[in-house]
């Protein structure tokens, strides 16, 4: 399942990332430390810069061949996108309720 995959995102584990936060040094000047969305991690980050270097590339060589690992990297790049963030609302109400009951 997804956590096999990404341990990193299991609420259970108390070893794991905080999830939509950015370290200090992964902050751009000026920019926020918060990602844009909250199921948004490295990964998607990673790999979507790998996108827009591979895009800049074939818009340069207007290669066929630089279009497709383009277009593989984008359809790679939109997919994780989408799993985590299946994963995070399908877990968001779990992690809700974990941390009220840690209140009283």
């Amino acid at each position: 399942g997804i956590l096999e995959l990404h341990p990193e995102l299991d609420v259970r584990n108390p070893k794991a990332q905080k999830v939509g936060v950015r370290s200090q040094n992964d902050c751009r000047k000026g920019g926020s430390k918060e990602f844009h969305q909250p199921w948004m991690d490295h990964q998607c980050l990673r790999l979507r810069a790998k996108t827009f270097r591979l895009l800049n590339k074939h818009r340069k060589t207007r290669s066929d061949e630089d279009k497709l690992k383009y277009l593989d990297a984008n359809s790679k790049y939109k997919a994780l996108c989408e799993e985590k963030k299946k994963f995070y609302k399908a877990t968001a109400p779990i992690s809700d309720k974990m941390h009220e009951s840690t209140r009283w």
